[in-house]
């Protein structure tokens, strides 16, 4: 059985901003996102695609921080990709429902 491993007290801030870190960069994203989609602006979907990019980042430090090993892992990647695919099928969903 894999068991998770405490965090490290020092390891306990980097964890705790890169959990923070996930949660404030997927709201960006899917904020953006959104309004790119609405205004139909390009750069806001650069902005969105960077909200991204720190989501991702900020999951590998949560990975490293927290020592998440296999099935963890798995979920946290799977948590990434729910992230990434999440706001295209949101807002698909609203313009389907409101036209």
């Amino acid at each position: 059985m894999n068991l998770i491993h405490p965090v490290d007290l020092p390891d306990f801030l980097a964890t705790f901003w890169a959990s923070a870190g996930i949660i404030l960069s997927g709201a960006a994203y899917a904020l953006f996102y959104a309004l790119a989609k609405l205004k139909r602006q390009g750069r806001l979907l650069y902005a969105a695609a960077c909200s991204f990019a720190l989501v991702s980042v900020c999951v590998c430090i949560l990975i490293q921080t927290a020592h998440l090993n296999g099935q963890w892992r798995l979920l946290a990647v799977t948590m990434l990709l729910v992230y990434l695919l999440a706001p295209p099928a949101l807002y698909r969903l609203c313009q389907a429902t409101h036209t």
